[in-house]
């Protein structure tokens, strides 16, 4: 029994010791100060963000953010937050305003004390970038015991034309022509990585080994339309084939359309993905002409008045007993209109067959296209003296051409006629 106790106590003890976490020092990186001056403050500022960059990538140190004012009492500032050690610094002139040096320092809070200190003095604003980067790489050295060197990484992309973006280290690095110059040397994870469509998407991420003074190429593939990207795009595609044609409908084509709008508005990260958005956008204008027919064709009802069509024409009537002449004339009036531009109303056509007179009415349809041009008409003339007519004609503008069989008790025959609307 104490053997198996003893076994279950050493187990629990290897487990404990298994899942503790390596304390890393807790670092604190201090903006640098300077005099005042602004082309100092843009030195300071990148010393500041280049410290941290560095202490991050190697991977040794708990990075800890530091307020934007610098704490006026440094002891109490590490005792509070518990901070291992503060780097910090200065960029200032002297020599009277003839030189520029750059403090960097690091306070250890165990000793109580600054216990590291590099200087480097520039002779020119042009000397004193070089210059901070020097005082801060000693230091950086000096405090990691590690050497601070950079190589540098271009990127090669094989795939689609697109914009991407990078990660080193989980630290995102700004692209100067496809590559970055300075990368801190040693193992580094590099990501690729795209805001598209449905959200980020990482292309590639892989580690690679950046030697000093060293150029790697990092190869990758931009892609063209995801999978899944495909898809969400065929989905609203199918809402708008499947309710192309149906006006009630048409809020769920119009929704389709937002959707795949708010999808595309960003396609920078893919040229194929350019061209679909091209492709849709015509698709969305053809859209715009459907739903007008859409309206005119399946419209409510309404009451208008003053739409009048004035018909006058000539013809010859060809009967089967007799020849002779046709006119037309009277008014088509629109008494009720709906939004496809169908009208209503009455025509009073002359005809002459031979010697003989028949002013008939004659009770009409038109319709029209969306420009407003008759496109066809069609009416039926009452059986008034035995004779029934039958009309439809055709329109080209505001030009019509009407063909009008004929029926009687004892004659039949066809009526030809040509003609302007007024």
């Amino acid at each position: 029994m104490k053997f198996k106790n003893i076994i279950i106590a050493i187990l629990v003890f290897l487990t404990i010791a298994l899942n503790a976490q390596v304390i890393k020092p807790r670092v604190a990186v201090l903006p640098v100060e300077n005099s005042g001056d602004y082309q100092l403050e843009i030195v300071s500022d990148r010393v500041t963000s280049t410290s941290s960059l560095i202490l991050k990538m190697l991977g040794k140190y708990e990075l800890i953010l530091t307020p934007d004012m610098i704490p006026s009492d440094i002891t109490d500032y590490c005792a509070t937050n518990s901070i291992d050690n503060i780097i910090t610094g200065k960029t200032y002139y002297t020599d009277n305003g003839d030189t520029i040096t750059v403090s960097m320092s690091v306070y250890t809070r165990e000793e109580g004390k600054i216990t590291l200190e590099t200087i480097e003095k520039a002779e020119s604003v042009f000397d004193v970038f070089d210059a901070a980067e020097k005082a801060l790489y000693r230091l950086l050295e000096g405090f990691s015991g590690e050497h601070i060197g950079f190589g540098s990484i271009v990127f090669k992309n094989s795939g689609e034309d697109g914009e991407y973006r990078v990660l080193i280290d989980g630290n995102e690095y700004r692209l100067s022509d496809s590559r970055i110059d300075k990368v801190l040397n040693g193992i580094r994870e590099v990501e690729i990585y795209q805001d598209r469509m449905l959200g980020l998407y990482t292309v590639i991420k892989d580690k690679i080994e950046v030697g000093e003074g060293r150029e790697i190429v990092f190869d990758f593939l931009v892609p063209g339309l995801l999978e899944v990207e495909k898809m969400e795009i065929d989905e609203q595609k199918e809402i708008i084939e499947k309710y192309w044609v149906k006006k009630k409908m048409s809020d769920k084509v119009d929704n389709a359309f937002a959707r795949l709008n708010i999808l595309l508005e960003d396609t920078a990260y893919s040229s194929t993905v350019q061209e679909k958005k091209e492709e849709l956008f015509a698709l969305e204008e053809e859209w715009h002409g459907q739903k007008l027919l859409l309206a005119e064709g399946d419209g409510k009802k309404e009451f208008i008045t003053g739409v009048w069509l004035f018909p006058v024409g000539a013809g010859i009537a060809a009967l089967n007993s007799d020849f002779g002449y046709v006119l037309q004339t009277g008014f088509l009036g629109s008494f009720e209109k709906e939004k496809s531009r169908n009208y209503y109303g009455l025509k009073l056509q002359t005809v002459f067959f031979g010697s003989d007179i028949y002013p008939v009415p004659f009770l009409a349809y038109a319709r029209k296209n969306k420009t407003g041009k008759i496109i066809h008409q069609f009416g039926l003339h009452p059986p008034l003296f035995g004779i029934i007519f039958a009309e439809y004609s055709i329109n080209i503008k505001n030009y019509y051409l009407s063909v009008s069989p004929t029926l009687d008790i004892d004659d039949y025959g066809i009526i030809l006629a040509a003609g302007r609307y007024f």
